[in-house]
């Protein structure tokens, strides 16, 4: 009886840090995304884009 408790509550504590570590890492797996889209990292961290997409008029002036 009271090592199936020990389990039960190991159990417990295991699946609520479980919960804590998947809360947080979807919270940052969206923060990762939203910096990530944005126009300014999108032309600086890809060379083609630095040498010729983000040098066109048409991509600066674009709604893109």
């Amino acid at each position: 009886m009271r090592l199936s408790r020990i389990l039960s509550r190991t159990a417990i504590v295991a699946g609520l840090v479980g919960l804590v570590i998947g809360i947080v890492a979807v919270l940052a797996a969206e923060q990762v995304d939203h910096y990530t889209s944005t126009d300014a990292f999108c032309s600086t961290t890809c060379h083609s884009m630095q040498a010729y997409v983000a040098t066109e008029e048409t991509y600066l002036q674009s709604a893109h």
